[in-house]
């Protein structure tokens, strides 16, 4: 990624980005301490600075995510809330939970780069608010174990989905695969309606609604969702770029 700034640079080059089909967030464990408390995962979520994770993680070629869903689906949430940096309204939080003195968060991650510079500047950021942020690096399939088991107090998390909004979103209303142990009903039978409903217009706002359910409950910090960087030389009309961030090869063409 840094070499990116080189090509930008460069007018043999044009560079294209794309926000890619992943999710990236921070989720917390909401059926034990300390996140079982409402307070104290708004708390968390007012003391991390989404907008610095993802400069650090990615060099300045992703944006921040505020929902689950990536921009460009019918049913991305536009308006969905941007949570900054805001470590008084973090302690105000932590104070009304009785935790004015602070706590501590285990969070696990893969062994990855790029998970390891996220935790890095999450642990730096809840150090201001007054949480110990205690960083375990686990071996992917011990992470994963770990998270879906409910074992961590927080962790990082990304998948790479389709363009189909249930798919993306259906693993939150499961059992099987919901790593911060979400339970939540008014979220399962819109999940549930979703998958059902033909008109695209009442899909859409059902799965608005479902996002909604998941800002309320405040268990994930939405992180980013990736990017899909294509460089191609300055005589060529890169033509369409689906929403995934894949090119069409049938547009392409010279200038």
């Amino acid at each position: 990624m840094i070499n990116v700034n080189n090509f930008e640079k460069d007018s043999r080059f044009n560079v294209y980005f794309k926000a890619a089909m992943k999710t990236y967030w921070l989720g917390l464990t909401v059926n034990k301490p300390p996140f079982d408390n409402l307070k104290l995962r708004e708390a968390f979520r007012y003391a991390v600075n989404v907008d610095d994770i993802v400069e650090a993680a990615f060099f300045g070629t992703a944006s921040r995510a505020n929902t689950v869903l990536p921009p460009g689906l019918p049913d991305f949430w536009a308006d969905a809330p941007v949570y900054t940096q805001n470590i008084e309204m973090a302690k105000k939080l932590m104070a009304e939970a009785g935790k004015s003195e602070g706590f501590e968060v285990r969070l696990y991650i893969p062994a990855s780069d790029t998970e390891k510079i996220m935790a890095e500047v999450i642990k730096a950021d809840a150090a201001k608010a007054g949480i110990d942020v205690v960083i375990e690096v686990k071996e992917i399939g011990a992470f994963n174990e770990a998270a879906n088991n409910g074992e961590t107090d927080a962790y990082i998390q990304f998948y790479t989905s389709t363009i189909d909004p249930d798919y993306i979103m259906q693993w939150f209303a499961a059992d099987s695969w919901n790593p911060s142990q979400w339970h939540n009903a008014e979220y399962a039978e819109l999940i549930k309606n979703g998958a059902s409903e033909v008109d695209p217009k009442k899909r859409a706002q059902i799965y608005l609604n479902a996002q909604k359910v998941i800002d309320k409950d405040a268990w994930a910090i939405w992180l980013t969702h990736g990017t899909m960087v294509w460089i191609v030389r300055s005589n060529v009309n890169v033509g369409s770029i689906y929403p995934n961030g894949r090119l069409t090869p049938w547009t392409i063409s010279f200038k």
